[in-house]
């Protein structure tokens, strides 16, 4: 069929409240899916910066969302405090990417911008010749280990940014005794890499093993991804034209 997976081995990477969508994806596709999280995602400890960002929202003109986990946390907190309305009504919301788009609008929101590129620096240069920046107030709510690329972009630019931060990236400890003895036996197909976090905490595992990257064929999710993976010694035997699962998935039926 179109796009099929049939009998590929396939690790998923991400942390594990995303894997089982991931995964059914692949079965769909005739793919065996194996899970493996290498990222840990969790609601900061410490949310008075959200907090406070959240009790003055209506001072901002614009919301940037860049990634799903934004949304979905910056939502939990929300909830949390019991705000309402969720998002004023005068504010304007911008997104990356078609997952973060999907997760703005299963709240009622349409973003008034998304970026057709997924990286910092081009949501900033895509949203520049759209937008005014100069003394706009903007708020962040970014992860724990948020590339500072867009903040600081904003910021020159004369920007008044806000950050909080509204989840925790924090990698996994080890990688599941069953996927490294199927890594060693060379039964693996492909490990989906689908950031540069999933990327940077599967690899750095590896450390005291490094003939281990050359048993699997690694799928980059774009170019981020891909450059990390070789700052750790992988070349990715595919990265995603379109940087999403699907385009993930498709570079992969295309390659096999």
């Amino acid at each position: 069929m179109n796009g099929s997976l049939e009998g590929q081995r396939i690790v998923i990477t991400r942390d594990s409240s995303a894997i089982e969508s991931t995964a059914e994806t692949i079965r769909r596709r005739g793919g065996i899916p194996i899970a493996c999280p290498m990222i840990l995602i969790h609601p900061p400890k410490d949310t008075q910066a959200l907090d406070e960002a959240i009790r003055r929202l209506s001072q901002f003109d614009w919301i940037f969302f860049t990634s799903a986990n934004s949304v979905r946390y910056l939502w939990k907190r929300l909830i949390e405090l019991d705000c309402a309305p969720i998002i004023p009504e005068l504010v304007q919301c911008a997104v990356i990417g078609p997952a973060t788009r999907c997760e703005l609008e299963a709240h009622g929101i349409q973003p008034a911008f998304a970026a057709e590129r997924f990286t910092g620096a081009s949501f900033f240069e895509e949203f520049a010749r759209r937008f005014a920046i100069n003394d706009r107030k903007i708020f962040l709510p970014l992860s724990n280990i948020a590339h500072r690329t867009l903040p600081d972009l904003l910021n020159k630019h004369g920007a008044n940014v806000t950050e909080a931060v509204t989840y925790c990236n924090d990698p996994a400890r080890q990688i599941p005794d069953d996927v490294l003895r199927q890594i060693k036996e060379k039964e693996i197909d492909w490990v989906l890499f689908t950031s540069s976090s999933t990327a940077c905490n599967f690899c750095n595992l590896f450390a005291k093993t490094p003939q281990l990257k050359t048993h699997f064929r690694a799928a980059s999710i774009g170019p981020s991804t891909s450059a990390t993976l070789r700052e750790h010694g992988i070349e990715p035997a595919v990265e995603a034209e379109t940087h999403t699962i699907d385009g993930l998935l498709d570079a992969i039926a295309a390659h096999s």
